[in-house]
């Protein structure tokens, strides 16, 4: 009995062995005829390049797409450089064969030398995933790839307004020209508190892209003709007049960021990137942001946009470096709320806090001016704002001769 218990024991446990036998084998088999030629295929290729970026933002920034994409065995070397020095160098480092693959850049270099880029030609980015105002520059083309924005705004002095019972701030032209007397307070030789800064170039940061601003709002569709320009010189003019109720600024107040951050001045016209100098020089001072004042008769609205990308140079490495935007686009909504950047995506409009909901809302009567002669005009208007009060009949007959036809490209 005993002896016929083991040998069923053993041959139980030889079946069980046979069985498991033809299973691996089975599967081996299996796995070679069907499933290895598809595993073959779904392997991930390895490029083995090395791309270069050339932006504001450091390696730790972009760390989160630079991972992933090492899977394609690309190699992403991060050249940190200020704004200036990417703009100042790169057409020259570029055609010396030493310039990035990838660069941060923004709409005013892109308009001069769209050539140089590679447009996308994928389908994992969707363009219509951006405003109106973002996809008409690039012609409803994906030419480089929309990261962030700037735009013209209101800083307010929130004590100074308070002060007048006011806590929701003016929208409008018209609603500052009311609150300009309550608002000023000089001394025998210039302003203790100057309303709003409008009327100088000097001492005013960005007075072309505020002054081209202001003179599409208040000139509408006429904004290019000498009667325009004559119309926002002298409506400019007004701030600066010692005899005028709207007199808010002079020539001897200091930069207007300056004279803001100082306490020096209750409103501030000026781009929203400029918050954080203000606050790096008064970190204490209490101010809000409201949106660029337009007039309450304009029927459009305007307002200065600029644009940062990501481009693409045109080389042999143009596939790969779309295919780390890729890779950083799936990132976006996180690279930009770390950064502090104002978001370009639809899809990332959703829970703003209320200023960037403002930005938002200039962002969509965003223009880029692409028709103005910037460099011109910054040699040329500062002596038309800061001369139009003691000598404005020269003035209009060197606009009328000469400098109308120059202000705008035809």
């Amino acid at each position: 009995m005993n002896k016929f218990l083991t040998e069923l024991r053993y041959r139980y446990i030889s079946v069980v062995i046979f069985v498991l036998i033809v299973i691996i084998i089975i599967a081996f088999l299996v796995d070679r005829l069907f499933l290895a030629s598809k595993r073959k295929k779904s392997q991930l290729p390895c490029y083995n390049q090395e791309l270069t970026i050339w932006s504001t933002f450091n390696l730790k920034d972009l760390s989160k797409p630079i991972k992933s994409i090492q899977k394609y065995c690309l190699k992403i070397n991060v050249v940190k450089k200020n704004f200036d020095d990417i703009k100042n160098n790169l057409l020259l480092e570029t055609a010396a064969g030493r310039g990035p693959d990838i660069v941060y850049i923004d709409n005013d270099f892109v308009l001069k030398n769209l050539k140089i880029f590679e447009p996308y030609k994928g389908n994992k980015l969707d363009i219509d995933n951006y405003p109106d105002s973002i996809i008409k520059f690039l012609d409803k083309k994906l030419i480089l790839y929309p990261l962030t924005f700037d735009i013209l705004v209101l800083f307010v002095n929130k004590t100074y307004l308070a002060n007048i019972g006011l806590y929701d701030y003016p929208k409008t032209f018209e609603e500052i020209e009311n609150i300009i007397p309550q608002l000023r307070q000089t001394s025998f030789t210039s302003f203790q508190l100057a309303p709003i800064s409008l009327g100088q170039a000097h001492n005013i940061d960005n007075f072309v892209e505020i002054f081209l601003t202001i003179n599409k709002n208040l000139n509408q569709e006429n904004y290019a003709s000498k009667s325009a320009v004559e119309n926002t010189l002298d409506y400019l003019s007004q701030f600066i007049d010692l005899n005028s109720n709207l007199y808010s600024w002079d020539y001897n107040m200091p930069n207007n960021i300056l004279a803001f951050s100082q306490e020096n001045l209750a409103l501030l016209p000026a781009f929203y990137s400029q918050k954080e100098k203000i606050k790096k020089i008064n970190p204490r001072l209490e101010f809000a942001i409201s949106s660029f004042p337009k007039f309450q008769k304009s029927i459009k609205k305007y307002n200065y946009l600029k644009v940062y990308y990501f481009g693409v140079i045109k080389n042999k490495k143009s596939k790969y470096s779309w295919l780390f935007i890729e890779e950083f686009d799936k990132s976006y909504k996180e690279f930009i709320n770390s950064k502090d950047l104002i978001p370009l995506r639809k899809d990332t409009f959703e829970n703003l806090d209320s200023e960037k909901k403002t930005l938002i809302n200039e962002l969509l009567v965003g223009d880029y001016f692409n028709e103005a002669n910037y460099e011109f005009l910054v040699e040329t208007l500062p002596k038309y704002l800061e001369g139009w009060l003691s000598n404005k009949g020269n003035l209009k007959n060197t606009l009328e001769r000469v400098d109308i036809f120059k202000f705008f490209k035809k």
